[in-house]
């Protein structure tokens, strides 16, 4: 699970800090960890046992999901500031991959194309963390569990665009002014709550996530 966390925080640092995309050596070995000509066998998300035909998903592919099916292509870094929290700070380096409750609460977020904020969480401590997730003039509290990675999706109040909402089939053009936050990514899970609750939503008695899915041509 370590490995999964290390991933997390090595891309969330990367792309925090202004890289534009993050590429791992090696997505999927064999059994074995290879093939490799020097013998330096090592551990990948996807591990494949040729013997059998089967394909072992490892923590690292859950975590690197968090990135690569909520930060679309085209999306844009947003400042997030994350307080108070620890941060380490050494004064040695650390092994690569280390991740663990000296570096605090964690996080980057990205405004995408479609109009919607992805805010990506990390928690690398032993102890679950209460917090606020704040943007512009609205908030909502969450909690994330020890050794948990979780994304919040939801539409911005600040930054206008001209794309329809995902949520509203068939919608015209129009600038995304005040909505309230309509859901949240735990560990892959769609949760939706009350506090959620958007136009999209009641307008269509929606009340959880399998009226949601149904509404929007779900079977």
């Amino acid at each position: 699970w370590s490995f999964g966390e290390g991933y997390a925080h090595d891309i969330i640092g990367d792309l925090t800090a202004g890289s534009i995309g993050w590429i791992d050596w090696n997505l999927l070995l064999d059994e074995r960890g290879g093939p490799n000509h020097v013998g330096n066998l090592c551990d990948a998300a996807l591990m494949a046992d040729l013997v059998n035909d089967k394909i072992y998903k490892h923590p690292q592919y859950y975590y690197i999901g968090h990135f690569s099916r909520f930060l679309l292509p085209g999306s844009t870094l947003l400042v997030t500031e994350v307080f108070p929290t620890p941060s380490f700070r050494g004064p040695e380096p650390r092994p690569y991959g280390t991740c663990t409750g000296e570096d605090g609460l964690q996080s980057t977020s990205f405004m995408r194309p479609d109009g919607f904020i992805a805010a990506i969480v990390l928690n690398c401590g032993d102890t679950p963390v209460d917090f606020k997730i704040r943007e512009g003039r609205r908030a909502a509290k969450a909690k994330i569990p020890a050794h948990a990675i979780q994304t919040y999706l939801f539409e911005s109040t600040i930054f206008g665009t001209s794309r329809p909402s995902p949520l509203r089939a068939g919608s015209p053009d129009r600038v995304v002014r005040a909505k309230p936050f309509v859901g949240v990514n735990l560990g892959g899970w769609l949760l939706l709550e009350d506090w959620m609750w958007a136009e999209e939503m009641t307008s269509k008695n929606i009340h959880d996530e399998y009226t949601l899915i149904m509404a929007n041509g779900g079977a």
